[in-house]
């Protein structure tokens, strides 16, 4: 669990980490951008490839979640 909690973002949300079920989506961005965590995954992946799917699913997955009464934009 220590390699986990350093690449967590700040120090309070770390010190909540006490297996891989603490982990917010959001943490695992902060994980896989780290190349030594990539790395032990051995994922035959391109690293920024992925990196920029996860951006794009973490973003669409946080409008969705995160619910907004506001009209929503064309592009939305």
């Amino acid at each position: 669990m220590p390699h986990i909690r350093v690449g967590v973002g700040d120090g309070r949300r770390r010190d909540s980490i006490q297996t891989a079920a603490d982990l917010t989506f959001g943490d695992y961005g902060y994980l896989f951008k780290e190349l030594p965590n990539w790395s032990r995954l051995r994922w035959d992946v391109d690293h920024q490839l992925f990196l920029d799917g996860f951006e794009h699913c973490r973003t669409f997955r946080n409008n969705l979640m995160h619910f907004s009464p506001d009209q929503l934009a064309p592009v939305e």
